[in-house]
């Protein structure tokens, strides 16, 4: 359960950096909704990511590939706050995380649909009727 407060701290330590950089008045301006949804992919990823790790007995860790992008793309933010392709690179780092979280999400279907004997992906092709 410990593992689980890495999330809020990280969380904890952005809005400061946010603070100390001066990003403060462009992410939450001019760059509200693109840094809204890096924040958001990044955390549904995980809440997904921990709910699953409850539901099957596993260990959560939360330095996972979607966490640890997460946090080098935002100490690069922080390191050259006032790049003039900003944009683009918040862009950029939204669509790595949206597909961190797409692809949590395949996998977990796949996984899912094994354990069904379900075939999930594919499309089946129509037998032939036969007529007598």
């Amino acid at each position: 359960m410990l593992s689980t407060l890495w999330l809020p701290l990280i969380l904890v330590v952005l809005m400061a950096a946010n603070k100390l950089t001066g990003l403060e008045k462009l992410v939450y301006h001019e760059y509200l909704y693109v840094y809204f949804y890096i924040i958001t992919f990044w955390w549904g990823r995980n809440e997904i990511y921990l709910q699953i790790c409850s539901v099957a007995n596993q260990k959560f860790n939360p330095f996972n590939w979607g966490t640890i992008s997460f946090v080098l793309s935002m100490i690069v933010l922080f390191l050259f706050p006032k790049n003039e392709h900003l944009s683009t690179y918040l862009y950029v780092c939204s669509a790595i995380q949206a597909l961190f979280l797409i692809e949590l999400i395949v996998s977990f279907l796949r996984q899912s649909s094994s354990i069904l004997n379900i075939k999930l992906f594919s499309i089946n092709k129509v037998e032939p009727t036969k007529t007598q």
